[in-house]
């Protein structure tokens, strides 16, 4: 039997190299997969490489303003599995980019989930963050959270925004259903509306997280109709890719220890998560024996967590370059593992050593992104 599965952020890093696991690991799928029309030169060129890498893909080209439910319709049509990976991906968010971020990461799931209903969708996988537990700070009160672990519990502070969440999420999803429907249509109008009715308690400082989380309730109720609502909370992700920006965290310091620059990084920890280790593990997700007791999955190392200058200096020996290194601002954070003794068991998730999956990731980058 053929899989067809519906994939939003096919221009991502994830889920290019999902889409390619999928093409590579199964001997018959078919994938419809979201796009936006480039409205950039630079979109351009990573769109034509995306498209280069994944031949035989049915693309759903469309531009944000002219997006609508018949568009939708073409991905979700009769996918058996919907992969949400699309999504507003920032850890500080402007002021003024608060509508983008409740659309992409709360609306268009509330949306999506409709139509997998409507097109008799068994299975969608939507992708969340480990930032739903927030920033941890280095006080008493952040020691005690890294004493109990984290757990499938959010431990962003939920209270504050409970009532909040209470009364958005219905209005969120009301106007999710009367846009399937085709009754309402704007949604800029009524982001802009909600926001401005119900303001967002200490305005965007948690806003990523507790998107996400939003959007893994819609999700997980998805349950209550017949359909595995599966929520993949993810670390940072690294690896090998040839459309990964350049401005995150390991590619940056790659190319800076590349072009023998000094290396600026701050005194944070990050539980880095290789690229390579999680798309086989996401591509089992989407066939997998998996109950909704165990539908909240966590994504990242288990053995140990890196500071960005550890991260720095030992991209630095895998060069044999003698870069300079200068650490600035107070350790205001502390990145601590998830438990992903879930997807270890579920989904095979296997670890690669940290400075053997640098080492791959910066050959890739010398070789492919940084040589010109």
């Amino acid at each position: 039997m053929t899989m067809k599965i519906g994939v939003t952020g096919a221009t991502g890093t994830i889920g290019f190299a999902f889409c390619r696991q999928l093409q590579e690991s199964m001997a018959r799928v078919n994938i419809n997969a979201l796009c936006r029309k480039p409205s950039f030169p630079d979109q351009a060129q990573k769109y034509a490489t995306v498209k280069e890498g994944l031949q035989g893909i049915k693309w759903v080209e469309t531009g944000i303003e002219t997006l609508n439910p018949a568009t939708l319709r073409q991905l979700t049509d009769q996918c058996q599995v919907i992969a949400h990976f699309a999504g507003w991906v920032a850890h500080k968010i402007p002021e003024d980019q608060a509508g983008n971020v409740i659309k992409l990461n709360v609306l268009w799931p509330a949306i999506l989930s409709l139509l997998a209903r409507e097109s008799g969708v068994t299975r969608f996988l939507y992708a969340s963050t480990r930032m739903i537990y927030g920033f941890i700070p280095k006080t008493p009160e952040g020691e005690k959270i890294k004493a109990a672990g984290l757990t499938e519990e959010a431990l962003l502070d939920l209270s504050e925004y409970k009532s909040w969440m209470e009364t958005t999420l219905p209005e969120i999803t009301g106007f999710a259903a009367d846009y399937v429907r085709g009754s309402s249509t704007n949604i800029d109008s009524f982001v802009s509306h909600l926001l401005q009715a119900h303001p967002i308690p200490n305005g965007t400082r948690d806003l990523y997280g507790l998107s996400k989380y939003m959007g893994e309730q819609i999700v997980s109720a998805l349950w209550d109709q017949g359909i595995m609502g599966i929520c993949l909370r993810f670390a940072p992700v690294f690896g090998p890719s040839p459309i990964d920006s350049m401005e995150r965290a390991i590619p940056l310091l790659a190319s800076k220890v590349y072009a023998g620059s000094e290396v600026t990084v701050m005194p944070w920890s990050n539980s880095f998560l290789y690229l390579e280790n999680l798309i086989p593990a996401l591509v089992e997700a989407t066939q997998g024996a998996i109950s909704r007791e165990e539908s909240i999955i966590h994504f990242g190392p288990h053995k140990k967590a890196f500071t960005q200058e550890q991260a720095a200096r030992l991209l630095i020996e895998i060069a044999g370059s003698s870069n300079p290194v200068r650490v600035i601002g107070a350790p205001a954070r502390t990145d601590e593992l998830l438990d992903v003794t879930r997807a270890q068991k579920i989904l095979g998730l296997r670890e690669t050593p940290f400075q053997e999956a640098l080492q791959a990731t910066y050959a890739y980058f010398a070789k492919h992104r940084l040589t010109n």
